[in-house]
């Protein structure tokens, strides 16, 4: 792929990351993403399942993408929240606490990363109560 090839020359060109991130998009749209085929089934609940199981394969493929692009961009405030929020779908909860925290932590001083996790745990509202909220803001 053409992206691979520009990549691979310019690792820390961050804005081309995110454009083959969205092209992921595109190309399940197209058919030139490997993945599960959508059944073209008379039953309702057989096609929203496989639709289902075919977004779950490009996000994972988009979360990939996301892992390798943080790899050479460790810092990219852009890379980061943009896989937070596409995990948000597929990790569970704890699992997404944990690796806001470390985010936080690593980078104190990003202000769009704590308003991100701030808005991240006002929405856990089953994992964080209010005088949890609070403290977030005091820090």
């Amino acid at each position: 792929s053409q992206y691979n090839t520009l990549l691979l020359h310019d690792p820390h060109d961050v804005q081309l990351w995110l454009e083959f991130i969205h092209f992921q998009d595109e190309a399940l749209v197209w058919g030139k993403l490997p993945g599960p085929a959508v059944q073209l089934d008379t039953e309702e609940g057989t096609r929203h399942e496989s639709q289902r199981r075919q977004q779950l394969a490009v996000i994972e493929r988009k979360v990939a993408i996301y892992e390798k692009a943080l790899e050479s961009n460790p810092l990219s405030e852009e890379l980061i929240v943009g896989h937070m929020e596409l995990v948000q779908e597929v990790w569970e909860t704890e699992r997404l606490v944990k690796r806001w925290k470390d985010v936080v932590f690593k980078q104190p001083n990003k202000s769009q990363l704590w308003l991100k996790y701030i808005e991240f745990c006002q929405t856990r509202f089953s994992f964080y109560r209010s005088s949890s909220i609070t403290s977030l803001y005091q820090k």
